[in-house]
């Protein structure tokens, strides 16, 4: 939900600037890992420099789902928050991921979804797992969006309708950001064309592009936004919410 009126802005907590890490722009004195690099700085606690043999690293063009998670994963839930970015001019293909508090995703090049639809693979629908989420105004278990906030660790022990989670995952401060020339591209034609004609019971499990439940103070913005295999951009009992300068291709 977003605040009656003009949404509350939530600014994202302020991040170290102990370490210096070249970016060429105004990333340089925040915490960053930097995923596809011969060299990443880590956004722990404690930073350091590793070397080739990086967790992180991850050829142009190639599926980096479980490398962007471990970064999210490092990145997120610092008290002084961290980023992950994914530098100019590299497209990481990706399934499902989330995300954690505290966080900037920073996608100066492109997100590619291999959850497509098309059923030609295993990849091309598990890739999106089925989760307990929101579609069409009900509680159901879906296919799981490109970028999701909130999951339900555990369900209640006697559903009653409505939401029966018992216990969510519930995030805060989350920027989700692309400078001008990031993407987020579903890659979800095939949900819509193959997916759907195939099994028309499931067409409203479709996955979301940004499936974002539970988040108190949520930004997104300069960023293209595109093909999605269901819904685009979707803020689920979300507040200080804040969607600006983006351009959104449903």
């Amino acid at each position: 939900r977003m605040a009656a009126g003009k949404a509350v802005r939530r600014e994202p907590p302020a991040v170290r600037t102990d370490v210096k890490f070249s970016t060429g722009d105004s990333l340089a004195h925040r915490s960053v890992l930097q995923i596809g690099t011969p060299c990443t700085v880590l956004c722990w606690l404690r930073l350091k420099v590793i070397g080739r043999r990086s967790r992180y690293n991850l050829r142009n063009m190639s599926n980096g789902t479980s490398v962007l998670q471990r970064a999210v994963d490092a990145c997120g839930d610092l008290p002084n928050g961290g980023t992950v970015l994914v530098p100019r001019g590299m497209v990481v293909l990706t399934g499902s991921v989330w995300l954690r508090s505290n966080l900037t995703l920073r996608v100066e090049g492109t997100l590619l979804g291999t959850a497509t639809g098309s059923t030609a693979s295993p990849a091309s629908v598990g890739d999106a797992p089925m989760v307990y989420t929101r579609r069409n105004s009900l509680m159901v278990t879906a296919h799981a969006g490109l970028l999701n906030g909130g999951r339900c660790k555990r369900m209640k022990q006697r559903p009653l309708g409505g939401d029966d989670c018992a216990d969510w995952t519930k995030l805060s401060n989350v920027v989700i950001e692309g400078a001008g020339t990031g993407t987020l591209d579903g890659n979800g034609d095939d949900w819509y064309k193959v997916f759907a004609k195939i099994f028309p019971e499931r067409k409203n499990l479709r996955p979301v592009l940004l499936d974002l439940l539970w988040i108190d103070g949520l930004t997104i913005r300069d960023l293209r936004i595109t093909r999605p295999g269901y819904w685009t951009v979707k803020p689920t009992f979300c507040s200080n919410v804040v969607v600006e300068n983006n351009t959104i291709d449903t």
